[in-house]
C-alpha cells in the first residue's frame, strides 16, 4: 500500500502484545470440545460417594474392600500409553530451537551452539545409561577406529598400499577418529588420562576395552545410579535442571562428562501439550558416524508412533539425508504419521531481499527507494514536524521490508513444497505435508516484554509454522484420549455399579457359580495351552513352507555372492579393499578417491540386493499362507465358546444360574475374538518389519547382513600369514601368499567355502529371527486371552455365596450401599450424556461359514486341521469364483458376437 494508505491503516491497529499460546484455537476434534473439567469433577463426586459409604468397612470383608478399591480407582480417568513423537534432524538444522518454540520456553533445550548433542530438559530428569551389551559393542568400535587411524602402519605391508594415514589426517571427512577420541576422552575425564591408559598392545589384547567398561562402572557409582542404571536430577526451573543435566548431554569444560554413554534423558514437567499424553523424543543428530549409536537411534525410531523430520530450508531440496530419512519414516509409519518441517524459512537478509525481481518485488523496491530519498531530504531538519515525518517514514519502510520478506517467504515455501512433494510422492500415496517454520521469529513474539511497530517480527505467529506444528501434535493423542474417557464412563462406572449390586444381593447367590468358575478356569488352562502349542506348530509349518520357496534359488544366490566376491571385491587394490573392511563393509561417498571407492561402497547393501528377490518371494508366500489364518482363529474361538457353553451346561447348577453364566460369557467371547484380530494385525507388521530388516529398504544400520558380516569383516581385516624373519631397516614381510591374498582367501572361506556359508547363514538367521518374534507375540496375546478367562471366572465367583461370615457392620454398610445404587446409576448416565455420540463399532466376531465349522465335542479337532479346512474352503471359493468369471466373460463375448452378426 502507499504511504498515505499505510498511515491511515496504522491508526486502526491496536497495541501489540506478546503472543500467548493459550489463545490458540484447538484442533477440530470432539476431544477438545469435551467438558473434561465437568466430567472430572463428576467422577470425583461419584467416587467419593462410594468411598465415604465404605470408609468403615471391615478389613476382612473382602467384597466391600474390593468395591472400595474399585471406587478409588474411578476418581480419575487412567491415561493410556503416551503417543511417542520423534524429532529427527541433523545438527544445525534448528531442531532444539524448534522444540523451545513449541514449548514457549527459552533454555528448554541445548542448541547446537552450546554443544555437540541436543536433548530437551526441564524440572525433573532421569538419566538412563546404555546397557552392558551396547556399551561393549560401542567401546570396541570406538577403539577400533582410533587404533586404525593412529596405528594403520602396524598392520600394513607394501602391497599396493596407499598413504592411508596421511590422507586420513588430511581429509578426516568421516570424523571416525575424532568421534572416538571425543567419546573416550569424555569417559576417562581428560585426554591425558585416556592417552596414559591407551596402547596398541592393550587394544589388541582386549584389555583396554575392559578398562573402559570398568571406568564406566566407576562413573555410575559416582552418580549414585539405581539398580536399573538410572541417575535422577531435579531443578526448580529449566535453567537449573539444564545445569545438572548438561554434562550428560554435551561436553562441559572442567567437568567429567558422560554424554556419549547415555541411552536417553527423560525430562518431566507440566505443559499443556504434554498433558495431552504426548511423549516428545529429541533424537541425536542423524548421520552419526558411530554405527552403534546409529543402530540405537534406529531402535528408538522403531518404537515411536509419529516422526517429525527436520531440515534447514537452505539445504532441504539438496539434502540427500533428509529425503532418505523422510522415505524411511513414510515406509515404516505411513504418510499420515510423518510430518516434514523446514526450519529457518526467514533466513533472508536485507541485501538478499533487494536482489529479487519481478512483481511484487519491483513495486515494493520502488517504494523503498522513494522512502530512502524522502528520508535523505529530511535528515538535516530537526523541527517537530520533520521528526514526526521521519518516524512515519521509518515505520513505512519497516512495513515495506516486512512485506518484501513475507512475499519471498511465501514464494519460497510454495516452491520448496512442490519440489519435496515431487521427490517423495509414490505411485499411490501422497507425500506428507511440509510445514515451513521460523522458531526465531516465533520466539521474538513470546520473549519480548514490549512489542511496538518498529521491533515487530516480520512474520506473524501463524506464519512462523510453530502454531501449525503445535496444533498437529495436540491432535495426535486426541482419539486415544477420547476413547479412554468413553471406556471409563461406559465400562469403568458400570463395572463398579455391577460389583455393588452383586455385593448387596445375597439372596440370588448360588454356590454353583463357584463350581462353574473353577471348571471354566481349568478348561481355559487346558484348552489354551493346547491351542497355543498347536498354533505355534502351525505358524512354524507355514514359516518352513515359505522359506522352502527359496530352495531352488539358493544355488543362484551362492553363485552371485561368489561372483561378487571374486570378480568385484577381491579385484580392489589392497588399500581400497582394507578401507572397506575397516568400515565394516561401508565407505561413504567422498571419503576416499581410491579406485573403486569414488562413489562409496556398501557391501552389506550389495549382498542384501542379491538376496532381496528371495526374501520378496518368502514374503509373498507367507502372506498368502496367512490369509486363512484369521478365519481359522475365529473357528478356534468358536471352539473355545462351544467348550465353555458345554462346561456350563454340564454343571449341576439350576437353570437361572446357567442362563446368567451364559449371558455373561458373551462379552468375554467378543473380547477374545478381538484379541485374535489384533494378533493377526501384529503378525502382518512383523512380516513387513522382517522383510525390511533383510532387504535394507531404508539403508538402515540394523539389518540382517550386517548382523552376520560385522565380525567377519573384522576377522578378515586382522587376518595375516606368518611374518618372515625380520630384516633390519626393512618393512616386515609375510610368507607367501602374502597378506592381501591371505585376506582374500579368508573372505572366500567365510562367505563361500565354509560349512555354514553366507547364504545359508542368512536364510537360517532370517527365519530364526522371524520365528522368535512370532513366538514372542503368540505368548503375549495368549496371556491376554488367559486373563480374559480368569476375569470371567472371577466374575462368576463374585456371584457365589460368601466364604466368610458377614459382621453386623458389613450388613449395615451393604444396606447403605444399596440405597446409593440408584443415585450412582443416575450420575453415571448424566456423565455419559456429556460424551459425543458414540459410533457403533463394527462387529468383529462374524460367524464363520457353516462349511468350516468343525465338531469339537470329542476334542480331536486340532488347530492344524481347522487351518487346513479353512484354506481348502478358500481355495474352493476362489476356484469357483474364477470359473464363474470365465463363464460370464464367455457369455458376454457370445452375446457381443451375435449382436455384431445381426
Amino acid at each position: 500500500m502507499t504511504l498515505e494508505r499505510f498511515l491511515e491503516w496504522l491508526k486502526t491497529q491496536p497495541p501489540l502484545k506478546p503472543y500467548d499460546a493459550a489463545t490458540e484455537d484447538p484442533p477440530d476434534h470432539p476431544w477438545f470440545r469435551l467438558p473434561k473439567a465437568t466430567i472430572d469433577e463428576g467422577l470425583k463426586d461419584f467416587s467419593l460417594l462410594v468411598v465415604h459409604c465404605l470408609k468403615d468397612a471391615p478389613r476382612d470383608d473382602k467384597e466391600l474392600q474390593h468395591v472400595l478399591q474399585t471406587a478409588k480407582s474411578l476418581a480419575q480417568v487412567p491415561l493410556g500409553p503416551p503417543v511417542a513423537v520423534a524429532f529427527v534432524g541433523p545438527q544445525g538444522a534448528g531442531k532444539s530451537l524448534l522444540l523451545c518454540a513449541i514449548f514457549d520456553s527459552d533454555g528448554l533445550s541445548l542448541t547446537g551452539a552450546d554443544g555437540k548433542a541436543c536433548t530437551s530438559s526441564k524440572y525433573f530428569g532421569e538419566i538412563q545409561f546404555l546397557d552392558a551389551k551396547r556399551l561393549e559393542a560401542m567401546f570396541d568400535e570406538l577403539c577400533r577406529h582410533y587404533y586404525f587411524y593412529h596405528h594403520a602402519d602396524d598392520d600394513s605391508d607394501d602391497e599396493d598400499l596407499a598413504p592411508s594415514n596421511a590422507s586420513g589426517r588430511k581429509q578426516n571427512v568421516d570424523g571416525l577418529k575424532d568421534t572416538a577420541e571425543d567419546i573416550l576422552t569424555a569417559l576417562w575425564g581428560s585426554k591425558a588420562r585416556f592417552e596414559e591408559n591407551w596402547s596398541p598392545e592393550s587394544y589388541k589384547s582386549g584389555e583396554f576395552v575392559r578398562l573402559c567398561r570398568l571406568k564406566f562402572e566407576e562413573a555410575l557409582r559416582a552418580e549414585n545410579t539405581s539398580n536399573q542404571g538410572i541417575a535422577t536430577k531435579m531443578g526448580v526451573d529449566q535453567h537449573e535442571i539444564l545445569g545438572h543435566l548438561k554434562p550428560f548431554i554435551t561436553q562441559v569444560k572442567g567437568k567429567h562428562c558422560l554424554w556419549p554413554l547415555v541411552d536417553d534423558v527423560k525430562i518431566s514437567f507440566h505443559h499443556p501439550l504434554l498433558e495431552q499424553n504426548l511423549e516428545i523424543i529429541d533424537l541425536p543428530g542423524c548421520g552419526d558416524t558411530n554405527a552403534q549409536r546409529a543402530r540405537h537411534i534406529e531402535d528408538l525410531r522403531d518404537r515411536v508412533s509419529f516422526e517429525v523430520i527436520i531440515a534447514d530450508t537452505a539445504r532441504i531440496e539438496s539434502d540427500h539425508m533428509f529425503i532418505e530419512q523422510a522415505r524411511a519414516a513414510i515406509h515404516q509409519h505411513g504418510t499420515h504419521n510423518v510430518q516434514l518441517v523446514a526450519t529457518k524459512i526467514d533466513a533472508l537478509d536485507a541485501n538478499q531481499l533487494m536482489q529479487y525481481t519481478g512483481e511484487p518485488y519491483d513495486t515494493i523496491k520502488r517504494y523503498i527507494k522513494e522512502i530512502d530519498e524522502k528520508e535523505e531530504q529530511a535528515m538535516d531538519d530537526e523541527d517537530v514536524e520533520t521528526m514526526i515525518l521521519r518516524d512515519r517514514l521509518r515505520k513505512y519502510k519497516a512495513y515495506l521490508m516486512r512485506s518484501l520478506k513475507q512475499h519471498k517467504v511465501a514464494e519460497r515455501a510454495e516452491a520448496i513444497s512442490q519440489g519435496i512433494n515431487a521427490k517423495l510422492q509414490g505411485r499411490t500415496a501422497a507425500a506428507p505435508s511440509l510445514y515451513h517454520s521460523s522458531a526465531f521469529e516465533y520466539m521474538e513474539w513470546t520473549t519480548k516484554l514490549k512489542i511496538n511497530y518498529s521491533n515487530q517480527p516480520a512474520l506473524s505467529p501463524e506464519e512462523t509454522g510453530i502454531t501449525q506444528l503445535r496444533k498437529k501434535l495436540k491432535s495426535l493423542p486426541a482419539e486415544q484420549n477420547l476413547k479412554g474417557y468413553d471406556d471409563h464412563l461406559h465400562y469403568g462406572l458400570q463395572t463398579l455399579i455391577n460389583k455393588a449390586k452383586r455385593t448387596v444381593q445375597q439372596q440370588d447367590r448360588d454356590d454353583s457359580f463357584r463350581t462353574i468358575a473353577d471348571a471354566i478356569e481349568l478348561l481355559g488352562k487346558k484348552f489354551l495351552v493346547r491351542l497355543l502349542t498347536e498354533l505355534k506348530t502351525a505358524f512354524q509349518k507355514i514359516s518352513d513352507k515359505s522359506i522352502a520357496k527359496l530352495n531352488p534359488d539358493v544355488p543362484t544366490f551362492k553363485s552371485r555372492v561368489e561372483g561378487k566376491i571374486e570378480n568385484d571385491w577381491c579385484n580392489l587394490k589392497f588399500f581400497a579393499f582394507n578401507r572397506v573392511l575397516k568400515g565394516r563393509g561401508i565407505v561413504a561417498k567422498g571419503v576416499t578417491q581410491a579406485k573403486g571407492l569414488e562413489q562409496g561402497r556398501n557391501w552389506n547393501r550389495e549382498l542384501s540386493e542379491v538376496l532381496a528377490p528371495g526374501f520378496s518371494k518368502w514374503y509373498n508366500a507367507h502372506i498368502a499362507s496367512m490369509e486363512p489364518m484369521e478365519s481359522a482363529l475365529r473357528v478356534a474361538v468358536d471352539q473355545l465358546h462351544q467348550y465353555t457353553i458345554a462346561t456350563i451346561d454340564e454343571s449341576t447348577a439350576n437353570i437361572v444360574t446357567i442362563d446368567q453364566a451364559k449371558k455373561r460369557w458373551g462379552p468375554y467371547r467378543e473380547k477374545i475374538q478381538a484379541r485374535m484380530m489384533i494378533l493377526m494385525a501384529e503378525v502382518r507388521r512383523i512380516e513387513k518389519r522382517t522383510l525390511d530388516w533383510a532387504t535394507m529398504q531404508s539403508a538402515q544400520y540394523n539389518n540382517l547382513v550386517g548382523s552376520i558380516t560385522d565380525a567377519w569383516y573384522d576377522d578378515i581385516f586382522h587376518a595375516a600369514p606368518a611374518l618372515k624373519p625380520a630384516v633390519p631397516g626393512k618393512k616386515k614381510q609375510y610368507v607367501k601368499p602374502g597378506k592381501f591374498q591371505y585376506q582374500k582367501d579368508r573372505m572366500a572361506t567365510h562367505f563361500v567355502k565354509s560349512k555354514d556359508p553366507f547364504v545359508d547363514r542368512a536364510l537360517n538367521q532370517f527365519q530364526g529371527q522371524f520365528d522368535e518374534d512370532i513366538k514372542e507375540l503368540l505368548d503375549k496375546r495368549f496371556a491376554d486371552v488367559t486373563k480374559q478367562l480368569e476375569d470371567f471366572a472371577n466374575y462368576l465367583r463374585g456371584k457365589a455365596p460368601l466364604d466368610y461370615v458377614m459382621t453386623y457392620d458389613g450388613v449395615a454398610i451393604r444396606a447403605q450401599l444399596e440405597q446409593l445404587i440408584p443415585g450412582l446409576e443416575e450420575k453415571a448416565n448424566n456423565l455419559r450424556a456429556l460424551l459425543p455420540q458414540r459410533v457403533k463399532e463394527e462387529e468383529h466376531t462374524a460367524r464363520c461359514d457353516s462349511t468350516t465349522v468343525i465338531d469339537v465335542k470329542d476334542g480331536t479337532a486340532e488347530f492344524q486341521a481347522i487351518y487346513e479346512n479353512v484354506a481348502k474352503q478358500k481355495q474352493h471359493d476362489q476356484a469357483r469364483g474364477s470359473k464363474r468369471g470365465i463363464e460370464r466373460a464367455l457369455e458376454s463375448r457370445a452375446k457381443r458376437t451375435r449382436y455384431e452378426r445381426s
